[in-house]
């Protein structure tokens, strides 16, 4: 009885070094652009002219884009460790509502942020805000996921991890076609540079 026991708490150790990995991945990934981006800053206003300065920052832009798909190959991990390995997120007592203000918050504050920056004036500033935004649909994801599990039973299994599959899957979607959207805007206005 005791070896069982042993090896069911060696399995839950292990599913839930995985799942610390793939968040690890994830904000890896996150931090990683934020910095390319910051750097692009840094180094664009050393440029001479506009015209580099505007090269450059779409330079960026593009570079962004294409770490969106390793974004978004993280958080397919988390969809699929979500989905097939049940491993969701809970936070106890009032800190749910405390995650819940800040998810959408942020998801709020993305939103805006993108539809003013859309113009493409800054692209690294553009860049940045499409990265929030990516963000903030996997903070939104994450606290369904949480209130799903917290204010869920056991008999509605079945429709939260309908609701977590198709959310994950959305996110995942918009997140790939983001990073479709910004190579594909990138390269259309270095042409016309």
């Amino acid at each position: 009885m005791k070896e069982k026991h042993e090896v069911t708490i060696q399995k839950k150790w292990k599913s839930a070094l995985n799942k610390w990995k793939q968040i690890g991945i994830y904000y890896m990934v996150i931090s990683l652009m934020r910095f390319s981006l910051l750097r692009g800053e840094y180094l664009g206003a050393k440029v001479g002219n506009e015209t580099e300065h505007r090269m450059y920052g779409l330079k960026c832009y593009r570079f962004c884009g294409w770490y969106m798909f390793l974004l978004n190959i993280a958080v397919s991990g988390l969809v699929v460790q979500l989905l097939y390995k049940n491993e969701t997120y809970s936070y106890p007592g009032i800190l749910i509502f405390a995650f819940a203000t800040y998810a959408f918050y942020s998801f709020i504050m993305a939103v805006v942020n993108v539809v003013r920056y859309r113009k493409l004036v800054n692209p690294i500033f553009s860049a940045a805000k499409m990265l929030s935004l990516a963000s903030a649909m996997v903070s939104m994801l994450a606290l369904q996921t949480a209130m799903l599990t917290e204010f869920s039973g056991i008999e509605q299994e079945i429709f939260a991890r309908n609701m977590n599959f198709i959310t994950g899957s959305a996110v995942c979607l918009l997140i790939f076609g983001m990073a479709v959207w910004m190579i594909y805007r990138a390269n259309r206005e270095m042409k016309k540079l």
